[in-house]
């Protein structure tokens, strides 16, 4: 193969190869018909402008991504109608999944010990991981923390803080508790 048809067939190829990013339209295929159209593409903005006697796109505009809106920030105290009193006998500990929306998915524990309740947040102190009812102690699975369910404090584990309180009271035969933010 002589010089000549090897600079033929390497430019050949390298045609091929820049070729589909040469070809790559950098604004709307699409012909403008009236005067102040606008299409979206490839997430700009384009508007149908004169130029001369004809009809073009404009350069674009970038559409900015809007921007996420964050929930409402919800302050002070509101209670929790958890279940009918009968639902946590003496010395039982019962967990409880209110309906809530201000409890945002959170889950509680309530214990009656010597005819008093109280009640704890069902997150770990030491990493955030649920705790479940394991009896006879409330255990998280992630580290194998363990709680005394009478006082919330911690038995075992890595965990050193005790699992955070609730006020909790009785009312006309409910559990309410009342959460604070």
């Amino acid at each position: 193969m002589n010089r000549k048809s090897f600079l033929a067939l390497s430019g050949a190829a390298l045609l091929q190869l820049v070729s589909p990013f040469a070809n790559a339209a950098t604004g709307p295929t699409l012909k403008p018909t009236k005067l102040g159209q606008i299409i979206i593409w490839r997430k700009k903005k384009y508007t149908a402008i004169k130029s001369g006697k004809k009809l073009v796109w404009n350069k674009g505009v970038a559409i900015a991504k809007p921007k996420p809106i964050p929930p409402p920030e919800v302050h002070g105290t509101f209670d929790i109608d958890l279940a009918a009193s009968e639902e946590v006998p003496e010395g039982m500990t019962q967990v409880f999944f209110p309906k809530d929306p201000h409890a945002q998915n959170k889950s509680f524990f309530v214990t009656r010990n010597d005819s008093v309740l109280i009640s704890f947040d069902s997150i770990c102190t030491h990493e955030g991981c649920q705790v479940w009812i394991g009896m006879p102690l409330l255990l998280c699975a992630c580290h194998l923390s363990a709680y005394d369910p009478k006082t919330g404090i911690p038995v075992s584990g890595p965990s050193v803080r005790p699992l955070k309180t609730y006020p909790v009271r009785e009312e006309l035969g409910r559990i309410i508790l009342t959460n604070t933010f």
